[in-house]
Formats: structure tokens, sequence, C-alpha cells
């Protein structure tokens, strides 16, 4: 069993080898795949998060806020409602064309805006963290699939050697055997073949 082993045993070793690298491959491309999702949000939330303070297209980052539902549902109904309250203070007290009233509402407007573009900006760097972090998983996969690959090869490597020296014990011991048989035929015992 020891030679048969050794001589088919090499191939079995090569075929597993063989068969995991697939499955890792397998493996790896699941993963990524799972990741690739979160690496586009990221990608994306950078981008739009660039924009937003002033690292790229100031106008786009503009509409793209003024476009969210943050702003539609949130922004619009704070200011509608700040608006509408110091109206109404200013109607009640006489003074609503003057000028405090005018500085009530651009105040009004400043502290709400300030208050919900941070609150945007904070959702931005959210989804790119979530890219960064996806970005750092998605090469611990890529290393791990490398290393499983490099050991898989290194069975590869292994499993040939075991076969030639399945072989070489295969003929190393029929060598022997007709060796002595020639030897016993003519009296004596070769003590070398050269």
């Amino acid at each position: 069993m020891g030679l048969l082993s050794s001589i088919f045993g090499g191939a079995a070793q090569k075929k597993a080898a063989k068969k995991n690298i697939k499955q890792f491959g397998a493996a790896r491309d699941a993963s990524l795949a799972e990741y690739a999702p979160y690496a586009a949000a990221g990608k994306t939330g950078l981008s739009a998060y660039l924009d937003s303070i002033g690292l790229g297209d100031s106008d786009a980052a503009i509409a793209r806020f003024q476009a969210s539902p943050e702003y539609q549902l949130n922004y619009k109904t704070a200011m509608d409602a700040g608006t509408q309250g110091v109206q109404d203070t200013a109607q009640a007290g006489g003074t609503y064309n003057s000028g405090r009233t005018l500085k009530a509402l651009q105040d009004r407007a400043q502290q709400t805006s300030s208050g919900f573009f941070s609150d945007y900006l904070k959702g931005l760097a959210g989804i790119t963290d979530t890219g960064m972090q996806t970005a750092a998983a998605d090469s611990n996969i890529r290393s791990g699939f490398a290393n499983n690959i490099a050991d898989a090869n290194t069975a590869l490597a292994d499993a040939k050697p075991s076969q030639y020296q399945g072989f070489d014990s295969l003929l190393s011991s029929n060598l022997k055997s007709a060796l002595k048989a020639f030897g016993g035929m003519g009296g004596g015992s070769p003590t070398s073949i050269y």
C-alpha cells in the first residue's frame, strides 16, 4: 500500500489542490459580490461628500441636497414653520415689514440650513465610511484568497515529487530484485552494478 499510495497519492493530492483553488475562487467571488453594493455606495457617497465640501462640483452638491428627502420633507417644513412663526410674531407686534423681522427671518433660515446641511454631510460621511470599511474587507478577502492559492500551489508542487518518488522507489526495488536474481544465478552477489 505504501508504494501504490505514494505513486497515486500525488495525483490525488494534485486533484484536491486544483479543486481547492476552484472553491477558493468561487468563495472569493461570492464574497466580493456581496460587498459590491456597499463599495458602490461608498464611492457615490465620497463623491457627493467631496462636492459638498467644495472639492468637486458645488452646484451638483446643492442640487443633490435640495433633491434629498431630508431637504424635501424636513428642511422645507422647518423653514415654513419658522418663517410663519417669525411673521406671526412680527404681525402681532406691528413690525411685520421691519428690518428686525427680516433679520429674524434671515437668522432662522441660516440656523435651519446649517443644521440640516450638517446632518446631510454626516450622512454622506457615514456612507463614505461604509465604503472604506468595504474596501478594507475586500482587501482582506483578496489577501486571504492569495494565501489560499499559494498554499494550494505548494500542495501541487509537493504532489509532484511524491509521484516521482513513488516511481523511483518502484524502479529501485525492481532493479534490486533483478540484480539479486542475476547475482544468485552467477554464484555470487554483485557489489555494484557499475
